[in-house]
């Protein structure tokens, strides 16, 4: 779902040569810290990204996917 695709594991689990093209890898550090490897923002802004690193997305598709979750949830409690 969305514009930015993301692996996030143990750091070390995941190296950037396995990574598959436009995809970002995050690490979790061991005080459940996240440190950006590859893919992310400079900073603290999403700003100005390439668009090349966009992945396309059928938006209706998330909708559904969202709204099938919600309704998931809300049965239940």
């Amino acid at each position: 779902m969305g514009l930015y695709r993301f692996y996030m594991c143990p750091e070390g689990l995941i190296d950037l040569v396995d990574l598959p093209e436009k995809w970002g890898l995050l690490y979790m550090g061991k005080r459940k810290s996240v440190k950006v490897i590859a893919g992310g923002p400079k900073g603290n802004m999403w700003l100005g990204l390439p668009e090349e690193s966009f992945h396309e997305r059928n938006q209706q598709s998330e909708w559904d996917l969202l709204y099938s979750s919600l309704r998931r949830a809300q049965a239940v409690k």
